[in-house]
């Protein structure tokens, strides 16, 4: 076995050591990931934006008349 075999079937490819993220870059790209400002959401356009609340987590009218909540 050559030294090019061995050293590609340990790493993969000759790059691979130097392209492997050390953990305190991925936690760095996470939290500046979390930090930013979500973008706003809009309904897509020709749907009715009552059902998109319904759907995705407006209180129930049956809830808003009883004065009763989830939980």
């Amino acid at each position: 076995m050559t030294v090019m075999t061995s050293s590609s079937v340990r790493f993969g490819s000759s790059l691979d050591p130097y392209l492997r993220p050390r953990v305190e870059e991925v936690f760095d790209r996470l939290q500046q990931h979390y930090a930013a400002p979500r973008p706003a959401t809009t309904p897509t356009p020709g749907y009715d934006d009552a059902d998109f609340k319904t759907v995705f987590g407006a209180p129930s009218s049956v809830a808003e008349s009883t004065g009763e909540s989830d939980g």
